[in-house]
């Protein structure tokens, strides 16, 4: 099931073709959160973190975009009891690009889920192993920490981390903080 602004779909064949372009055509960011045991693991942290971005990004915000509100969504593609792990993408998106008479699209959320292993379950905690992957091109600041622009470093790291046989990888950037 997918939710675009507090509709829900079955399927992709359900949401009119403008919603669609448009999650394609004018992305702004994407945003991944975990969910465990009946709730999201560092919900707080991460909202104002979204908030923070879109705001950065010039966008307006709906204000029904409160904490309730996400988790109320979130909620429903889960079946609200249900003890499995998730992967939670949301994806924001505007509705046109800006320009001259409308400088603020209205903007545009999906959230879809995918159900994942549990991190609270490993199989064997030994043969995880953790690279850090320095990327000096990487400069500290506002930007860098927005998923959507770094979209190839996250891929480039992933290969690193498959070539050298680890589990994954932490990217730091020119300060040596985490991205």
């Amino acid at each position: 099931m997918i939710s675009i602004n507090g509709n829900c779909y079955d399927n992709y064949n359900d949401i009119p073709k403008d919603l669609i372009q448009a999650l394609f055509l004018n992305p702004i960011f994407e945003f991944q959160l975990r969910w465990e045991s009946t709730k999201i693991i560092f919900w707080e942290q991460s909202y104002f973190l979204m908030m923070s971005q879109l705001r950065r990004l010039k966008i307006s915000i709906p204000m029904e975009y409160n904490l309730d509100y996400f988790v109320s969504q979130i909620k429903i593609l889960t079946n609200k009891k249900s003890n499995d792990p998730y992967l939670i993408n949301l994806n924001f998106a505007t509705l046109s690009k800006p320009f001259k008479d409308n400088s603020h699209p209205d903007l545009i959320t999906s959230i879809t889920i995918n159900q994942i292993d549990s991190i609270q379950k490993t199989n064997n905690p030994k043969n995880n192993k953790l690279s850090v992957f320095n990327e000096r091109i990487i400069i500290d600041n506002d930007f860098s920490s927005i998923t959507y622009t770094q979209r190839s470093l996250y891929q480039v790291a992933l290969v690193d981390a498959l070539e050298n046989n680890y589990t994954d990888n932490i990217i730091i950037n020119n300060n040596n903080k985490i991205i």
